[in-house]
């Protein structure tokens, strides 16, 4: 580092001010070529580091949560249920108090859940806290198909 009192020194002697030269430093003209090799591996490593801390707290993020929530997550993925739908069976499934796991599995306890739920949501669905029963048919004939279990026939007849 230069010191003011150099400077002035060297200013009021009416020295020579030649530019001053960093020692060790390649001259300005001959600089190197930009190595884009080393870039470009820095750059995919770093890529890779990013991608697999990401997919290492994924993983870490599934395994805090409760077993019966991770069984309806790879269940309704296995059968394709939309995200829209899966709402609809966690909604259903907390309304009614059962585990949203035992909707997908059973259609016996679907049709329990929809019947209770069923039978007090006239003034729930106003204020917008459960799914409709247009809803309920919907994500039940995706999930069970058009089966005509005596419970499923009763819903129709409700509605």
């Amino acid at each position: 580092m230069v010191h003011a009192p150099a400077i002035l020194g060297v200013l009021a002697s009416g020295g020579d001010l030649a530019p001053l030269g960093l020692e060790g430093a390649a001259p300005v003209g001959t600089g190197g070529q930009f190595d884009w090799d080393r870039w470009a591996a820095s750059g995919l490593a770093a890529a890779a580091l990013m991608l697999a801390a990401a997919a290492l707290l994924r993983i870490l993020d599934r395994r805090r949560r409760p077993p019966a929530e991770r069984a309806f997550d790879v269940l309704s993925r296995r059968m394709k249920l939309r995200p829209r739908k899966a709402a609809v069976v966690r909604r259903l499934a907390a309304r009614a108090g059962m585990p949203p796991v035992a909707l997908l599995i059973s259609e016996h306890a679907f049709a329990r859940a929809s019947q209770r739920v069923g039978d007090g949501a006239a003034g729930e669905r106003a204020g917008g806290l459960g799914p409709s029963r247009d809803q309920v048919e919907d994500v039940r004939r995706a999930l069970f198909g058009q089966s005509s279990t005596k419970d499923s026939v009763r819903l129709r007849r409700s509605a």
